[in-house]
């Protein structure tokens, strides 16, 4: 089944992110300027109802550019107040600006040399010299809800909170198909393969790599797996999907051992989910791609055996343990691959040697619905004539041209009649007009 997967963000660092009020990091919820707060160098100071700073011991602010100093490793730490999450904070220094995203969103004045233009230091990081002059502080109205994954990745629940809220979901990229050049490697059909065969097909689909983690932790992995189903009923992609039997593993002829069988596979990429143990990305969980088909034709899994000379009177013969008998021609019709063919000589009869030799197998060639069985060098007289396509619908029209009885006239690339003697070409284009 092709499934919508979500990837993390916000608290549970989860697949959806909500909140009971507008969305952070658009423009800060409030800017506190160092020269508007002259007198407040120690202790603590809420601004707005919406955060409070702090400094660990006393600083010097002289209204000038370089804001709030020390020499000592003051540490300045920005809080919210009850109801409002904050995200980030930004810091701007006398001479840079850093953000701290992780709580607690501090900022340490006059780390380094203390009595030369002390370093401002932000997360580890140095936002500076001299002080700060100038705090944002970004986030939202409303405290952080906990959302909780389920059984599969399309599942989260939360417990409604007594607020409107905002419900954002993040969807993981889709899975995407390998290419060579311009060449898309999807699964394409594999002409030849007779009805019943263990044999595939379609070729493999591809998968596009992806490559997440750092350093010697790094994985280079497929964006997900193919997944393929193959039935002999023309049916919706919805309906294919809804279906059971979809596998990893390229479809086979095998099991589709009927007459002229046209085989459906539908095919798409079950997208990864996210490794146990990771946090879910753009780069390690994917989403399904869409599914869609192929249309197979399998070769006639029905051979003739043909007894030469007709001795009908000295041999019996059964396939699979069943008698057939042979007409007056020796041939025995309709003898599917791998059946088990015994020969027995009849009383008064013994064989000397038996020689058992392949006559030529057919081709295929499809035109939109029609597929024809042919010989190598068949003219298109000749293969009409063949049994295996007297339920083709194409015949031979007073006027000498080919036509189909539900399609019209055959012409080739250049539009012109293809005669009854002309040999079939399969790099042709051929293709039916009314």
């Amino acid at each position: 089944m092709i499934h919508n997967k979500f990837r993390y963000l916000l608290t549970l660092v989860a697949l959806f992110a909500i909140s009971t009020g507008a969305w952070a990091d658009e423009t800060p919820l409030v800017t506190i300027e160092s020269k508007d707060y002259t007198s407040f160098t120690s202790g603590s100071k809420t601004f707005d109802n919406i955060a409070t700073v702090t400094f660990g011991s006393e600083v010097s602010n002289y209204g000038d550019g370089d804001g709030w100093t020390s020499v000592f490793g003051v540490t300045l730490t920005v809080t919210p107040v009850e109801g409002i999450t904050i995200t980030r904070v930004k810091f701007t220094c006398a001479e840079g600006s850093a953000f701290d995203e992780t709580a607690p969103f501090e900022a340490v004045l006059g780390e380094g040399d203390p009595w030369n233009n002390p370093y401002i230091f932000v997360n580890g990081n140095k936002c500076g010299e001299n002080g700060v002059t100038k705090i944002e502080v970004y986030g939202y109205a409303g405290s952080p809800i906990d959302v909780f994954p389920g059984s599969s990745a399309n599942t989260w629940t939360f417990s409604m909170p007594g607020s409107d809220v905002e419900i954002a979901p993040i969807y993981a990229p889709v899975a995407q198909w390998a290419k060579d050049g311009d060449n898309v490697l999807v699964p394409k059909n594999i002409e030849g393969i007779i009805a019943g065969e263990d044999k595939p097909i379609v070729t493999e689909g591809t998968v596009a790599t992806t490559t997440y983690g750092e350093g010697s932790d790094a994985k280079n992995v497929a964006q997900g797996t193919v997944m393929y189903f193959a039935t002999t009923e023309d049916i919706s992609i919805e309906q294919a999907l809804a279906s059971d039997g979809w596998v990893s593993t390229v479809p086979t002829a095998k099991g589709f051992d009927d007459y002229k069988k046209i085989v459906y596979v539908y095919y798409y990429i079950k997208g990864m989910d996210t490794p146990q143990g990771e946090t879910a990305t753009d780069k390690n969980t994917f989403n399904d791609s869409k599914a869609v088909y192929t249309k197979v034709q399998l070769l006639n899994n029905q051979f003739n055996l043909t007894l030469s000379p007709a001795p009908v009177e000295k041999v019996s013969v059964t396939i699979d343990g069943t008698a057939a008998t042979p007409d007056q021609e020796g041939k025995i019709e309709a003898v599917k691959m791998n059946k088990e063919v015994k020969m027995t000589a009849k009383e008064g009869y013994k064989f000397r040697k038996v020689e058992v030799k392949k006559t030529m197998k057919l081709l295929t060639l499809t035109i939109g619905d029609v597929t024809i069985y042919y010989a190598e060098g068949d003219s298109w007289a000749n293969a009409i004539s063949r049994d295996e396509n007297k339920d083709s619908g194409l015949f031979i029209r007073e006027g000498n041209r080919v036509h189909h009885s539900n399609y019209g006239q055959l012409v080739d690339s250049n539009t012109q009649p293809v005669l009854p003697d002309a040999k079939i070409n399969a790099n042709e284009s051929y293709k039916f007009v009314k």
